[in-house]
């Protein structure tokens, strides 16, 4: 079975730190033992279940939620291909891009098959495809979080959808460095500085207009971001009037800005 770009360390994290808090979505808290478990299990049913069409590629069609990265850790621990559909697309959408995966993985060599069929966010037109590579992941990971001087103490946010290839990088490099992601259900600007200060969140990854929303609804409440020590903002480039630039200044924190999300900011470090 072809190798996966964090499946390893999640075992790994298990094993010796199985207590330690993996992931936080809404009121759903998985250590890293809970989140293996449940992702073996999800694999050893899938993989009875599949045929020989599905044995390559895994759809993942679920809200943001801890199901969805259940599902998405059981497809790289059983070396398939993942695509996650964002779940507020029309159904019609959802489907279309199912059947053009199913096709698309049906012709690929399984020897040097990429783990992610990413799509981008689709806010242009049809959302596009990209591929990732186990290989692209795990030396972008060690840079990032080398970078961010992630470790167990860390708590990054990601405030927008599972879905979202930056999200899902973001998910991957927290589980290398044997952190905590915090998702949620549902973005709204009161949920996240909720959660942001809930969990003693130390790094946020969103993108600009997610920011935006943020850093007005933080300022008008008196909100300054608590134990925040780094922002990764990705996507086109913030304006210099933008609100959270100030709180960014006066926290000394870090603004990653133009990073294109069909790349997603692993491609920062490359190089």
């Amino acid at each position: 079975m072809k190798s996966m770009p964090f499946i390893d360390k999640l075992k790994q994290w298990a094993a010796n730190h199985g207590g330690r808090t993996a992931l936080i979505v809404g009121g759903r808290r998985l250590t890293y033992s809970e989140l293996l478990q449940a992702a073996e299990w999800q694999a050893a049913q899938a993989h009875s279940v599949s045929t020989s069409g599905a044995r390559s590629m895994s759809v993942i069609d679920r809200p943001s939620g801890a199901e969805l990265v259940v599902d998405f850790c059981a497809a790289l621990s059983l070396g398939r291909t993942a695509m996650i559909l964002d779940a507020s697309w029309p159904a019609a959408l959802r489907a279309k891009l199912t059947q053009a995966a199913q096709q698309w993985a049906s012709v690929q060599d399984a020897a040097v098959q990429p783990f992610l069929l990413g799509l981008s966010s689709g806010t242009s037109g049809l959302p596009k495809a990209f591929v990732r590579t186990t290989d692209s992941w795990r030396e972008s990971f060690v840079r990032s979080a080398k970078y961010f001087q992630l470790g167990p103490d860390s708590v990054t946010l990601a405030p927008g959808p599972l879905a979202a290839s930056m999200n899902l990088y973001a998910l991957g490099e927290s589980i290398h460095a044997g952190s905590t992601l915090v998702a949620l259900p549902r973005f709204s600007p009161d949920a996240a500085l909720d959660a942001m200060e809930e969990h003693g969140v130390t790094r946020i990854v969103l993108v600009p207009t997610i920011l935006e929303l943020m850093a007005a609804r933080g300022m008008a409440t008196g909100r300054d971001g608590g134990q925040l020590r780094s922002i990764v903002c990705a996507g086109s480039a913030l304006s210099e009037q933008t609100l959270y630039v100030r709180l960014v200044v006066s926290h000394s924190c870090l603004l990653i800005k133009g990073a294109s999300h069909v790349i997603n900011y692993e491609g920062l470090y490359k190089g």
